[in-house]
C-alpha cells in the first residue's frame, strides 16, 4: 500500500487511516431510489468495522466519520506539513467530484492526494503491461480491447495474472500522529 511505503521510506512518519461515510452515498437518486441498499450498507459497515479492528491489532486504529470528505479530511490535517491523502482511485462522475473537492480543500494545506487503483481483481495497468505480458500489452494497447465482454473475459483469463495480495502492516508499521488520541480511541 502506498502510505505504508511512504512510511517505510521514512517520506512521512505519521498516519491517520480514516473512513468518511459520505452522506450523498446514502442519499436518494435522481429517480427515487436509495443509491445504497440496506445489504451493501450492512456489507460496508462490517468491513469499516473490521479494517477498523485489524487497524488496532497492529497499534494503529481507523478514525471513522460522517460528513463530506472535502469538509472532514482538512479538519484532521490542521498542523500538518505538506500533508498527503491517499485513497482509492475512484472512476464514477460523483465519485471524480468528490476527489476534485478534496484536492481542493488541500491545497490551502499544501496537501495533496494521491490515488491507487484498486477497485478491480485485475490490475488496470498489468493489462497492459509489455513487463507483465498483458493480455492488452501490444502497440495498440488498450485499443486492442474488445468492444464485446466475453472475448475481453476469455483474454483476460488466459493471459491476465492477479496480483498477489499484499502482507498485512506489521505492529507499529502504521504510526499514528502525536496528536491523535491513539489506538482504541478514535471514533466518530
Amino acid at each position: 500500500h502506498e502510505a505504508l511505503s511512504k512510511i517505510k521510506s521514512k517520506e512521512y512518519s505519521e498516519v491517520l487511516p480514516v473512513y468518511v461515510f459520505d452522506p450523498r452515498v446514502f442519499a436518494t437518486s435522481e429517480w427515487g431510489t436509495p443509491k445504497t441498499g440496506i445489504f451493501r450498507a450492512q456489507f460496508l459497515l462490517e468491513a469499516v468495522a473490521d479494517l477498523k479492528q485489524r487497524l488496532q491489532g497492529v497499534g494503529s486504529d481507523l478514525a471513522v466519520v460522517v460528513g463530506k470528505p472535502e469538509d472532514i479530511i482538512p479538519g484532521l490535517l490542521e498542523g500538518c506539513v505538506s500533508p498527503l491523502v491517499v485513497c482509492q482511485e475512484e472512476v464514477t462522475s460523483e465519485e471524480l467530484q468528490v476527489d476534485a473537492r478534496v484536492t481542493a480543500a488541500l491545497q490551502p494545506l499544501g496537501g495533496t492526494l494521491s490515488k491507487i487503483w484498486g477497485s478491480t481483481l485485475y490490475n488496470r495497468f498489468d493489462l497492459q503491461s509489455v513487463k507483465q505480458n498483458g493480455p492488452f500489452s501490444s502497440t495498440a494497447g488498450i485499443k486492442a480491447m474488445p468492444d464485446i465482454f466475453t472475448p475481453f473475459k476469455e483474454k483476460v483469463e488466459r493471459q491476465g495474472a492477479v496480483r498477489r495480495e499484499l502482507p498485512s502492516p506489521s505492529a507499529g508499521a502504521l504510526p499514528l500522529p502525536a496528536s491523535s488520541p491513539g489506538p482504541n480511541k478514535l471514533s466518530a
